[in-house]
């Protein structure tokens, strides 16, 4: 296995123990709902288009859930700001935020490749 699919192993395997962490209703102690399979799956399908895409030339995200529900992924660039993905029942979103932490951009994800390619590289490599 290559280092790009073992990063993108690693990250998918973070996905899937979402749901020990998310197991029951409430798991934040503010009433937040367990995070389901779709929203995972969803998660993992564009971390599998992201590193087809990019390869390592990003870091590898942070995994976590959120309470909406549904999973984010969070990649940030050194002195870059970063770049948060969200999975959740309304759909897949991104927000970009500068390194002074504002808001740059936000929007809808329709193509993983897209977003890997057009606002993860473009905002987190040059």
């Amino acid at each position: 296995m290559d280092r790009t699919n073992f990063e993108a192993e690693r990250v998918m395997a973070e996905i899937d123990k979402l749901k020990d962490v998310t197991a029951s209703d409430d798991w934040d102690s503010h009433g937040a709902q367990v995070v389901s399979l779709h929203q995972q799956e969803q998660a993992k399908e564009c971390v599998r288009a992201v590193y087809r895409a990019a390869g390592n030339m990003l870091a590898r995200p942070l995994v976590s859930p959120i309470a909406d529900p549904g999973v984010a992924l969070i990649w940030r660039g050194k002195a870059r700001g970063e770049v948060d993905a969200h999975f959740t029942p309304r759909g897949a979103t991104y927000v970009v935020l500068g390194s002074d932490r504002k808001l740059v951009k936000q929007g809808q994800i329709t193509s993983y490749e897209r977003f890997a390619t057009e606002v993860l590289t473009r905002y987190l490599t040059q």
